[in-house]
């Protein structure tokens, strides 16, 4: 896995935004990064390990989470419409008042909702 910086996977995204690109960060690590606020809406993250990262309020829309870590993970405030947790370790991560739809996967075993999180369809 490779090991990312705040400001090398900020880079990463605002040069594949500006190339009209979706960043990828495929098996990245992310463990204890602060991305706070952060834009990776539409982000190919699969098998990134996010373990203890804060994300609170992060644009995650239509990103791709499966696989991931995100154990112990700040996700409050964040938006997961259209994003893909399937099979992701959701392990402890905080959810409260993230927002999510109907298209939002999750892996089978979670509930959303008993996790704090709030859907918006």
């Amino acid at each position: 896995m490779t090991i990312l910086t705040r400001e090398e996977v900020l880079h990463i995204i605002e040069t594949a935004h500006l190339e009209g690109k979706m960043p990828k960060f495929f098996g990245a690590d992310l463990v204890e990064t602060e991305q706070r606020r952060v834009q990776l809406g539409r982000a190919h993250l699969s098998e990134a390990d996010f373990h203890r990262a804060k994300l609170s309020g992060a644009e995650l829309r239509q990103a791709d989470l499966s696989n991931a870590d995100l154990s112990d993970a700040d996700l409050s405030h964040t938006n997961l419409k259209q994003t893909q947790l399937k099979q992701a370790n959701l392990t402890r991560a905080n959810f409260q008042e993230a927002r999510y739809d109907k298209t939002t996967t999750w892996p089978t075993h979670l509930s959303p909702v008993e996790m704090g999180a709030v859907c918006e369809d």
